[in-house]
């Protein structure tokens, strides 16, 4: 039985994430837990970022869900760096981190 484990990325979007790559991020999202049952992909603002108290208030502590277009465009209102979680079994998220970090970079590119 294996444990959950977590790795990360920070990702710089120079346009700010708008409507259709956020979209594109859910839709990725909702694929790979189908691909990958037991694997979720997160969204927060980089822990070197000020919180944003307005963020924190609407939306709770973070990280949030990248399958929510409301909690990646609420994220997208206050900056243009984001940090991705990848969770699941430690063998799946070894796996595929380097697969989804560079899937979401072209996304927001």
């Amino acid at each position: 039985m294996s444990t959950d484990n977590e790795l990360s990325f920070v990702v710089e979007s120079p346009q700010g994430l708008h409507v259709r790559p956020a979209d594109r991020v859910v839709q990725y999202t909702k694929n790979l837990s189908q691909t990958h049952p037991g694997v979720t992909l997160l969204i927060d603002q980089p822990s070197d970022e000020i919180p944003d108290a307005t963020l924190r208030t609407v939306c709770g502590p973070g990280p949030y869900p990248t399958n929510s277009i409301l909690s990646l465009l609420s994220l997208a209102a206050i900056g243009r760096r984001f940090q991705f979680i990848l969770r699941g079994p430690e063998e799946k998220v070894l796996s595929l981190i380097g697969e989804v970090e560079q899937s979401i970079r072209e996304i927001l590119q």
